[in-house]
């Protein structure tokens, strides 16, 4: 089997969900009066890519989305797909920015739907925002100790925070990335 088989069966899935960087079970109006900003996390079923971006709120009505819906399409591109499936939560907020981002998109978008309340089939997802979350607040606990200051959940440097906690989860993990379903040629002797 080679690679392009697979992707001929079926388009890679990327799952979609947001998160805060507080981590804690308190509720969203409550982590958003705190100064937490809602962090857009996506996670590719195929390499176990994480990639995440720090949004202002959720939906599509703030002046920056364009920046946003350009750098997910970075992201998506990067990855070289042409043929994707979208996996959300049915959240309207999470709905209308995966609509906005599929007009932006250059390629074929289907989309899929998780059942609501359904936690187990969007679990992948799930664990990229704890992922996510985790490094995050690692990165900064390591810069509060380091510089000997406190960064606040709205200062701007958070926003590179995000980035960076999953750019360096993508490079240094250790199997994140699964090539079990290829095959490599092999030379015979």
């Amino acid at each position: 089997r080679q690679l392009g088989d697979v992707y001929k069966r079926q388009a890679p899935t990327l799952s979609f969900d947001c998160g805060f960087l507080s981590g804690g079970a308190q509720d969203e109006s409550s982590q958003t009066a705190a100064g937490f900003s809602p962090v857009l996390v996506m996670h590719d079923e195929v390499t176990s890519s994480v990639f995440a971006h720090a949004v202002p709120h959720k939906g599509v009505d703030y002046p920056e989305v364009t920046l946003v819906l350009r750098a997910v399409c970075r992201d998506i591109y990067s990855l070289g797909y042409k043929r994707v499936i979208f996996k959300d939560d049915q959240e309207p907020a999470l709905v209308a920015f995966l609509q906005a981002l599929r007009r932006a998109l250059m390629g074929e978008v289907v989309f899929e739907r998780s059942p609501v309340g359904d936690a187990q089939s969007h679990g992948a997802v799930e664990r990229a925002v704890q992922t996510m979350q985790g490094f995050a607040r690692t990165i900064r606990d390591a810069l509060e100790y380091r510089l000997q200051i406190t960064i606040s959940p709205d200062n701007p440097l958070m926003s590179w925070l995000v980035n960076h906690a999953v750019g360096i989860h993508r490079r240094y993990c250790i199997g994140a990335v699964s090539y079990t379903h290829l095959t490599l040629p092999t030379k015979r002797i």
